[in-house]
């Protein structure tokens, strides 16, 4: 297959661009530590899970993928140490290391970034406690860079993605509800700055869509879409971190519902 007939390999190519946007418009020293570590993360889990099983199916563009999803939600803010970057480090190695998270009927159920993102933030709770590095750890600074030029390069990168990946109406729901609750709570203007910036588009966009860990029906995609939402918009209140994590994981679980077929068992009941 040509490089340019295959969704993933585009995807992952307009993603790449997207991350050195990301590094030019913020090049500095811990940018450039921060993409070293999670990089060098990345390829050694690559290659561990090559080594302890050769014919796993390790695809280098997932792996891609998986690492410039770390490099642009990890923050690079923080103060410049060996152990930030051996988190920055475990964090590459999480986020591929998670394809081999749980799994039903041999496909996995959990989106491996965010799984590989929410382990991390696990072991740094466990470590330094909730109120310590976590709550700014994964910050999503590679999102919104630049305002609203960003969107020239992330707004093609979204619509082909949902496109290709048959994911119409998770996306759109997901940004009509979402703007829905904003007016309603905080009025037309607070709408301005979430939609002239990339965060909300990322998250919709490349975290919601994964292909295999997303519904693909229609109905199931709005249902997701609305949980997603709720889960983005009020999980914090139970003093949860990193609640643009937890709604790609409420999706990943209507994902799962939908392959259960609990809709089927209801209507038989």
């Amino acid at each position: 297959m040509k490089w340019y007939k295959n969704p993933l390999f585009v995807f992952t190519l307009g993603l790449q661009v997207f991350a050195l946007g990301a590094l030019a418009y913020n090049f500095r020293t811990s940018v450039i530590m921060l993409l070293i570590s999670v990089v060098l993360g990345a390829i050694a889990s690559f290659y561990l899970l090559k080594s302890i099983q050769p014919k796993g199916g390790h695809l280098p563009v997932n792996t891609a993928v998986s690492a410039l999803i770390a490099f642009l939600l990890l923050n690079p803010a923080l103060n410049l140490s060996l152990e930030t970057l051996f988190w920055t480090f475990l964090g590459g190695v999480l986020v591929v290391m998670a394809k081999y998270g749980p799994r039903y009927k041999k496909q996995l159920i959990f989106n491996p970034a965010t799984f590989g993102l929410l382990l991390l933030s696990t072991f740094i709770t466990a470590i330094y406690g909730s109120d310590a590095l976590l709550p700014t750890f994964v910050s999503w600074w590679g999102t919104d860079y630049a305002g609203s030029w960003a969107l020239i390069i992330l707004l093609p990168l979204v619509s082909y993605a949902t496109y290709k990946f048959r994911k119409l109406y998770l996306v759109i729901s997901f940004l009509i509800f979402n703007a829905l609750w904003i007016y309603f709570n905080a009025g037309l203007e607070a709408l301005v700055y979430p939609y002239t910036t990339g965060t909300i588009y990322f998250l919709a966009g490349v975290m919601l869509l994964e292909p295999k860990t997303s519904p693909t029906k229609k109905y199931w995609q709005i249902g997701a879409a609305l949980l997603a939402v709720i889960t983005y918009r009020y999980i914090g209140y139970f003093g949860v971190n990193n609640v643009e994590l937890w709604a790609v994981i409420a999706v990943n679980l209507v994902h799962l519902l939908s392959r259960l077929r609990l809709s089927t068992i209801f209507q038989k009941n």
